[in-house]
């Protein structure tokens, strides 16, 4: 009797809260990523919210054009 009172409370759960309605959680958005130069492991996944990726976006194409800027005004 006692085995089976137990196995009844185990199985019992909780209610799991829900969100609150005005807090929704953004979507994630996942890339594959290269790993570091040298690595023998494939690419890894990322994920993020799209204003991350956005972010991360912006700052590739920034560096890019510093890179391409500064190369342009090289003379040999």
């Amino acid at each position: 009797m006692s085995l089976l009172l137990l196995l009844a409370s185990a199985t019992l759960q909780a209610p799991v809260p829900s969100p609150a309605p005005g807090k929704a959680t953004p979507e994630r958005e996942c890339r594959r990523v290269p790993n570091a130069t040298g690595s023998r492991l494939g690419p890894k996944r990322e994920c993020r919210t799209p204003a991350d990726w956005a972010a991360i976006d912006k700052a590739g194409e920034q560096d890019a054009d510093a890179m391409r800027r500064r190369t342009a005004r090289q003379t040999y």
